[in-house]
């Protein structure tokens, strides 16, 4: 595909120069070659300034379809498979040194800067809608997953973690709201989006909601759900196995990325700077990143500062402890979800008496719902006096809220 008859013509409706003009620029450059806006400022039909705006208005503002067009085998080959499918960014044409690449959002200055160093070319960015150039990087390009399957890392998101599931409140509603806005709108306003909170305070239950919704609207997404910890120990082996190319091209082909409990990386130098270029990569090419932690990045010892301030480039936001009418309504929903016999006034007796996390009252009422069906004669009183006591003592084994994302908050 040659752009240079429509941008010839584009120019003669702008009134920049007229159609004799243009077929005799277009005469001469098929016979010496060259830039048609250079031909044409060496020809002295346009100004060198006034060409150049009108070049930057052609590129940046007109939207194409790249769906049936047809490109030069020779173009493709000049920007790698990789490279092309972490930026959405297909070439369309080229003359002499210039390269026109069309993109979902012309004003991402990171893409049209790794473009030009991958290829050594000043590169024209073209916008055009997202879809059609991931149609169009399957047919010229075919998928990048076939080479990275292994190094796709986590799991999707946890099924039982839904919105519909999340128990709303005043101390909750601002973050449940932006949970929402980014499912709905991944990639967009909030991104990066880092939410923190203590343990049980929902953390987890938001993460994968947000992948759930996601799915639920983009069927086609690669949504990943991943521990800290796991980033970490399989980056480790990829060092090991000298697989770090393939590593990154995992990553780089995550359409959502939850990344949970972040804190757990402070204390490792080397993990937290790859960590940053993949984020730095991901964000750029309009990827999703959501982030979990116990505190907020400038809080969170040892923390590189340009991880840190790479969260703060989206938006930071905490989740405080539940009140006691939430802790009441969460632990009513928990017994609906793993359908326990338990009477409102025992939930509402563990709500109001204990003030820890929501992971460990739902232990008790586990334990509280266990110890019922072992035995069936006993009062629901005397069973809650007995179970809530031995809480009180502190006897109670750490196991009965030994967090997990499956059972999480």
């Amino acid at each position: 595909m040659r752009l240079r008859r429509k941008l010839g013509r584009t120019l003669v409706k702008w009134g920049v120069l007229s159609e004799a003009q243009l077929r005799h620029a277009l005469d001469e450059q098929k016979q010496r070659g060259g830039i048609l806006g250079r031909r044409l400022v060496d020809m002295n039909f346009v100004g060198p300034e006034r060409m150049a705006d009108a070049l930057n208005r052609f590129h940046m503002r007109r939207r194409l379809s790249v769906d049936h067009i047809r490109i030069d085998p020779e173009i493709l080959e000049l920007v790698p498979r990789e490279l092309v499918w972490t930026w959405t960014a297909l070439p369309l044409d080229l003359d002499e040194d210039e390269l026109v690449v069309a993109v979902p959002d012309a004003s991402v200055s990171e893409c049209i800067a790794a473009l030009s160093d991958a290829t050594g070319m000043t590169v024209q960015p073209v916008t055009c809608p997202g879809e059609e150039i991931k149609r169009a990087l399957l047919r010229h390009y075919g998928a990048l997953e076939k080479r990275i399957g292994r190094w796709l890392l986590g799991t999707r998101p946890y099924a039982k973690f839904k919105f519909e599931t999340y128990v709303v409140g005043a101390t909750n509603r601002r973050v449940y709201e932006v949970a929402m806005s980014v499912a709905l709108s991944p990639g967009g306003r909030y991104n990066p989006l880092f939410i923190y909170g203590e343990v049980g305070h929902g953390k987890t239950h938001l993460l994968n909601a947000i992948g759930n919704r996601v799915l639920q609207e983009r069927a086609d997404n690669r949504v990943v759900y991943l521990p800290a910890v796991r980033f970490a120990d399989e980056l480790l082996r990829a060092v090991e196995q000298n697989k770090m190319d393939e590593f990154r091209m995992a990553y780089l082909a995550i359409d959502v990325l939850l990344l949970d409990d972040v804190q757990f990386l402070a204390d490792q130098p080397a993990v937290q700077e790859e960590f940053a270029n993949l984020f730095e990569a991901m964000q750029a090419g309009g990827r999703q990143i959501v982030v979990t932690s116990d505190r907020p990045p400038r809080e969170v010892e040892t923390l590189a500062d340009r991880v840190s301030s790479g969260f703060g480039a989206g938006l930071v936001i905490g989740l405080e402890s539940p009140s006691l009418a939430m802790k009441t309504a969460i632990l009513m929903e928990k017994r609906r979800e793993h359908n326990w016999r338990i009477p409102d006034h025992v939930i509402a007796k563990v709500a109001r008496e204990f003030d820890g996390d929501v992971r460990r009252l739902e232990g008790i009422l586990r334990t509280f719902s266990a110890k019922m069906e072992l035995d069936s004669h006993i009062t629901v009183d005397e069973l809650a006096s007995s179970v809530l006591s031995v809480v009180q003592s502190d006897e109670v084994t750490g196991d009965l809220w030994k967090s997990s994302p499956a059972g999480g908050t």
